[in-house]
């Protein structure tokens, strides 16, 4: 078992600890309250959704949530989070499972290493870590990545673009060092600055004309 694999056993533990539930129930309770207001908290692993450790956060989102400084990191989050607000917030190798984030704010936070199937349309996302991310598409045929989102200084590397659209959207000094697009539409799409991807990471798709002038 490696270090990865411990960690993760020991954040899914804790949430059988009566004493860690009890430490926590404000925010809970913000959540099932349809009010999530979450402020430097550890919720490492929380699983909000249909699977929920918690029975009253299986029918639960993060509906206009605001979320700062706060560990989400391997959490499993299903269902809408549009209109938030996320100011650093880990959620490193987090599990963002068929959720909608229309108008959002991101801001300096690390989705290192996550899974995400999202629908992003008009969401900010800035000085934001996706390296090694999977931003991939769902099993129902509905078009997930996101409409006119904005980039601005963050980090690509090594991530994965499978099966999304981005079009209309802007990416701003951004780093696309490794990265992968697989049959991704990125029509209407603008790159200014940062690392741009070159033409082999590009698979299933036209490399696009604004890269390559």
């Amino acid at each position: 078992m490696t270090i990865l694999d411990l960690m993760k056993k020991d954040i899914i533990s804790k949430w059988s600890s009566n004493q860690y539930l009890e430490s926590i129930s404000k925010y809970i309770n913000s959540i099932v309250n349809n009010d999530p207001h979450i402020v430097g908290a550890d919720l490492s692993g929380i699983i909000i959704g249909p699977d929920a450790f918690i029975d009253e956060l299986k029918s639960k989102n993060l509906y206009k949530s605001r979320i700062i400084n706060s560990n989400l990191s391997y959490a499993k989050i299903s269902g809408s989070m549009c209109d938030s607000s996320l100011i650093k917030v880990n959620l490193t190798k987090s599990n963002l499972d068929r959720c909608v984030m229309l108008d959002c704010s991101i801001v300096d936070c690390d989705f290192s290493y996550a899974k995400l199937v999202v629908i992003m349309n008009d969401t900010l996302c800035e000085n934001t870590n996706f390296s090694g991310a999977k931003i991939g598409a769902g099993s129902l045929g509905i078009e997930y990545g996101g409409r006119r989102v904005k980039f601005i200084n963050c980090d690509f590397t090594n991530t994965l673009f499978n099966r999304v659209e981005f079009r209309a959207s802007k990416f701003m000094n951004c780093n696309f060092s490794g990265s992968k697009f697989i049959n991704c539409d990125l029509r209407g799409i603008k790159i200014e600055g940062g690392i741009k991807p070159l033409e082999t990471q590009f698979e299933k798709m036209d490399v696009p004309i604004w890269i390559y002038p």
